[in-house]
């Protein structure tokens, strides 16, 4: 098996087509699969989650308008057809979940968000017309196989336990409201607020701290969201909660499968590489050395590459968009079609908007691998191209954030060597070292970091003395590499805060890594020694991911019920940049800034708004709605309510005694938990 040989992806060369379950299998029996494993989604939404089926099929059919018409004229533009049904359409979802944004954001720029349905209905019919003159001249057969829907059903199947074990189970849908986990090991609800306050605004201001604005932040993930809300009327809840991780899972393994096939690697490879983006590092030894504290996941102890995976966040998509961008990359370096390079082009653009380290990262790991493809390869025109898109798309980067984004808010950048490295040495308990045993202490904890990725190491040097430039193996190594370096050699944060968020930069080498996998099992002689080095990497990079998620799958619930349900649908009613005040919500998140879209003075609970202020403007808030909340000082109420400027205030009906004396406060709802007040200007 040659990893680079140019043949479709069905064809790996120790899969022989006259195999039975290589059969190809064509026509209306392709597509009765297909609306056979939807039905059967639908079902287990159904009786699971309480979501009815009426719901799921114009999820359904909102996505597909949404997305799949633009992704595929772009596959169809470039000829990126593989002649399997099943990895066909997951390319074109996955193209328009990559793109679309970029389009949204200049409708909401241009204040005519509306343009979206234009937008999507002629993209809409250009598809019908295509696709109905391609079957005409039977260019547009759907093909499969038995080992294709066998691996499709595995990867459904894989997707909806992981989801059972993180965000299906987030939410509980009631009659009379919701349940919602209230785990810190997730942040949907964070991002669920973002998504509604951008129906009203765009940029929003920050619903977690009313008056600071959320213009410098990736907010490709949110517009996507609510674009598919504009479109289809779906509640944002559902979208955030359900539907939209199940979209992202299925593309995210769908593309590992994808590009993984495109290396010529046999299916159960593809399967296993997908399996393998849900696994974790050594951080299970000392785990089970009791080193690490039993109220934190193992994960915590070095980089957690699965955190963000069982949350809805930007980074999920990047990642989709990361292996997108990885397989044009290799198809331009394989065909040279320079179409095929634009693509990546507005891919690595785009990748930027859903995380902001992502998009920088391609950006120079693609020019490293110009770089070394001109110098290294007979092709040096290939590698002069590459490295072009990459500064052209560097330039758009700086454009977008000195222009439209205005600035990276509150963020800077610190030299800080080895910061991660003797954090990781605080979690696990040992606080001082000698400089004598500092290389071991690092050695050990790079080969704790790596687990199973230490592979990095042979493939690095089998590289190296191969006489033929591997360009994605190079882009693979180069990825992982310098986000790890990076991340342990600098400070990127705010000064509010001590998380260091160059984390992501290791975080995403780290799941790339995972890519080597194929490279190395290629090296295997036999399909046994295959078998040995898959079970040993299995054995060592799945504790961590199950520790963690018996710690996710929390059983703990706070309860939105019938009167909390009737607060945010009033304040949802107010005018938008309503700004509310509430008790401090250290428990539980904001009816308003959570659920309705609007601003409070301080949301805390799972709101992250450090990086938004500075600790002098957190204490104040924070005294303030002490203060305001207090019997004892009721003469100050009005001095607080000017200085945040604020239009509602909402509490539990225990305060109404309290707040009722207040005469700048008109009670507009009351019911058995909260109270509600407009506040008179």
């Amino acid at each position: 098996m040659v990893l680079n040989e140019v043949i479709p992806p069905y064809h790996a060369a120790d899969e022989s087509p006259g195999e039975a379950g290589n059969k190809r299998i064509t026509g209306g029996v392709v597509l009765l699969v297909g609306g056979i494993l939807l039905i059967l989604v639908a079902g287990v939404l159904k009786a699971l989650y309480s979501l009815p089926f009426s719901g799921t099929f114009l999820w359904y059919a909102g996505a597909m308008v949404a997305f799949y018409p633009t992704g595929y004229c772009l596959v169809r533009l470039t000829r990126g057809q593989s002649g399997e049904f099943f990895l066909d359409v997951s390319h074109a979802m996955a193209l328009g979940v990559a793109l679309m944004p970029l389009v949204y954001s200049l409708f909401r720029r241009l204040s005519h968000p509306e343009f979206i349905f234009i937008f999507c209905a002629v993209f809409l019919i250009v598809w019908l017309v295509l696709a109905m003159r391609d079957y005409r001249r039977k260019e547009l057969v759907p093909e499969t196989s038995l080992y294709d829907i066998a691996s499709v059903c595995s990867l459904v199947l894989l997707v909806l336990v992981l989801l059972h074990l993180s965000h299906f189970t987030d939410v509980l849908l009631l009659d009379d409201g919701f349940k919602i986990r209230s785990t810190l090991l997730t942040e949907s609800d964070f991002h669920l607020g973002i998504i509604k306050a951008l129906a009203n605004a765009y940029p929003p201001v920050s619903p977690y701290a009313s008056g600071t604005s959320l213009a410098y932040y990736h907010m490709n993930l949110h517009l996507e969201v609510e674009m598919v809300h504009r479109l289809i009327g779906m509640d944002t809840l559902r979208l955030t909660f359900f539907f939209f991780p199940l979209l992202y899972f299925l593309l995210l393994v769908g593309m590992v499968y994808f590009f993984v096939r495109a290396c010529k690697a046999p299916r159960w490879v593809a399967l296993f590489t997908s399996l393998l983006i849900f696994g974790a590092d050594l951080s299970f030894i000392p785990g089970l050395l009791n080193m690490l504290s039993g109220r934190n996941p193992w994960t915590v102890a070095f980089y957690t590459t699965i955190w963000s995976l069982f949350t809805l966040n930007g980074y999920l998509p990047a990642l989709i968009v990361l292996f997108l961008c990885m397989a044009y990359l290799k198809r331009y370096y394989e065909q040279g079609d320079a179409s095929l390079l634009v693509v990546f082009g507005f891919l690595v653009f785009s990748s930027y908007g859903f995380k902001s380290s992502m998009g920088l990262h391609i950006v120079a790991a693609a020019f490293i691998t110009g770089v070394g493809s001109a110098v290294f390869s007979e092709d040096k025109r290939k590698g002069a191209l590459v490295c072009a898109i990459s500064l052209v798309a560097a330039v758009c980067i700086a454009i977008n954030v000195v222009l439209l984004r205005g600035g990276i808010g509150q963020n800077i950048v610190a030299w800080a060597p080895l910061n991660n490295f003797y954090a990781s040495l605080g979690r696990v308990g040992i606080r001082t070292i000698s400089w004598n045993y500092l290389p071991l202490f690092l050695l050990v904890y790079i080969i704790m970091l790596l687990g199973p990725r230490i592979i990095w190491i042979p493939l690095a040097d089998a590289m190296m003395k191969k006489r033929r430039f591997d360009p994605m193996l190079f882009f693979i190594l180069i990825f992982g590499l310098t986000g790890v370096v990076v991340s342990d050699m600098i400070y990127l944060g705010t000064l509010a805060r001590a998380a260091n968020d160059s984390v992501w930069f290791a975080v995403q080498s780290l799941i790339c890594a995972w890519l080597m996998v194929p490279y190395f099992l290629e090296k295997a002689e036999s399909r046994k020694k295959k078998a040995v080095i898959a079970v040993i990497i299995v054995v060592l990079a799945l504790p961590t991911t199950l520790q963690f998620l018996k710690m996710r799958f929390d059983n703990r619930y706070v309860h939105i019920d019938g009167d909390a349900m009737e607060v945010i649908t009033y304040l949802k009613d107010t005018p938008p940049g309503s700004v509310v005040l509430h008790e401090m919500n250290r428990d539980m998140p904001s009816l308003s800034a959570n659920f309705a879209g609007r601003s409070s003075v301080l949301s805390f609970f799972r709101s992250f708004v450090t990086p938004h202020l500075t600790k002098e403007e957190f204490s104040r808030r924070l005294t303030d709605i002490l203060v305001f909340f207090s019997a004892d000082d009721s003469g100050k109420r009005a001095g607080i309510l000017d200085r945040y400027g604020v239009d509602y205030v909402y509490a539990a009906r225990s305060a109404a005694s309290m707040l009722d004396a207040e005469a700048r406060l008109t009670p507009v709802l009351k019911n058995r938990s909260y109270v509600v007040y407009a506040v008179k200007k």
